[in-house]
C-alpha cells in the first residue's frame, strides 16, 4: 500500500470537493466500475454486460435524498428557461469519477459520449434518437457548485457503512493523524498558515489541514474533519471519535494518537466513552 503523502495537494478548486476525496478513494475500492483509463478494456466488458447497473448509483440516490433532507437545495427559478435534465445523483457519480481519474470537463465528456453504456449506467437521460444525453462541461461545473458539500458528505457516510458491512473496514485498530493541503489559490478566504512538515524546504504553507480517523487493518478512513492550517490538532481528536461512533456504531479496541493529539483528558473519554463497551 502507497504511504500517505505528507503535503496533499488541492487540486480541487474548493475545499467542499476535498471532502469528497476519500469517497472517492473508497468508491475505487467497492465498485467494480470504477477503474483508470489504463484498464478501460475490462470496464468495457463490464458494462456492457449490464450496463444498466451501476453498483453505487443507488448510494447516490439515498446520499441526495440525506443531503437535502439536512440542507434543503435551493428554492427552484420562476417560471421560463429551460427544465434540468440531469439529477443530482447523476451528477454526482460523475464528478466523482473525474476527480479519480483526474480529468477536465471536457475530457469528462468525451469519455461519456465515447462510452454510451458508462453514461446510461450514471442515469443520464436519453434523447430523442435514443442516446444517452451528456451534460455540458459549463453546465457541470455550475451543478456541482451549486450542489456544494452536503451531497460529497452523506455519500462518504454511505460508503463507509457500505465498506463495514462487507468487513473491508474493520474497525477494530483506529489511528488519528492530520495532513496539510495546500491552498488552490492565494485569495482563499477559508485557507491560513500552518506549519509545515519537518522535510518540507518551507516552514510554513497557506492551506488547511484535513484530521482523519483511518482504519489501520484497510488504510480506508472513516471519518475526517477539515479546518484551516494553523489550529492544534488536539480539540479534533474527540470529535472524530464521537461522530465515528455515533455515525457507524463501532467499537474499537486499539486507538492510536499521533503527539499532536496527546492529552491526559482525551485518554480518560477514550476509555470512558469509546472503550467502555469493547
Amino acid at each position: 500500500m502507497n504511504k500517505r503523502p505528507d503535503v496533499i495537494p488541492k487540486w480541487v478548486d474548493s475545499d467542499e470537493l476535498f471532502r469528497c476525496l476519500h469517497s472517492i478513494y473508497l468508491l475505487g475500492k467497492l465498485a467494480l466500475g470504477y477503474a483508470p483509463p489504463t484498464m478501460l478494456s475490462h470496464c468495457h466488458r463490464q458494462w456492457d454486460q449490464s450496463p444498466l447497473e451501476c453498483p453505487t448509483l443507488a448510494l447516490s440516490k439515498l446520499a441526495v435524498r440525506l443531503a437535502h433532507r439536512r440542507c434543503p437545495p435551493p428554492l427552484p427559478a420562476g417560471k421560463g428557461g429551460r427544465p434540468r435534465s440531469y439529477s443530482e445523483e447523476s451528477l454526482l457519480l460523475i464528478s466523482l469519477l473525474r476527480t479519480l481519474w483526474r480529468l477536465s470537463y471536457q475530457d469528462m465528456h468525451d469519455w461519456l459520449k465515447s462510452w454510451p453504456a458508462l453514461a446510461l449506467a450514471y442515469g443520464l437521460p436519453l434523447d430523442k434518437e435514443g442516446r444517452p444525453l451528456i451534460v455540458s462541461p459549463s453546465q457541470h461545473c455550475k451543478r456541482r457548485h451549486a450542489a456544494g458539500a452536503p451531497l460529497h458528505e452523506s455519500l462518504f457516510v454511505l460508503v463507509v457503512l457500505q465498506a463495514l458491512r462487507r468487513r473491508l473496514i474493520g474497525a477494530r485498530d483506529l489511528i488519528i493523524d492530520s495532513a496539510p493541503i495546500l491552498a488552490w489559490r492565494r485569495s482563499d478566504p477559508d485557507a491560513a498558515y500552518g506549519h509545515a512538515p519537518a522535510h518540507h524546504p518551507l516552514p510554513l504553507l497557506r492551506g488547511f489541514r484535513v484530521h482523519t480517523l483511518i482504519c489501520r487493518g484497510s488504510g480506508l478512513p472513516l471519518f475526517f474533519l477539515l479546518s484551516p492550517a494553523n489550529p492544534h490538532d488536539a480539540p479534533f481528536a474527540q470529535p472524530l471519535l464521537a461522530w465515528a461512533k455515533q455515525l457507524y456504531q463501532i467499537r474499537p479496541r486499539v486507538i492510536r494518537l499521533d503527539a499532536a493529539y496527546w492529552g491526559l483528558r482525551l485518554i480518560a473519554w477514550i476509555h470512558a466513552v469509546i472503550l467502555s463497551n469493547s
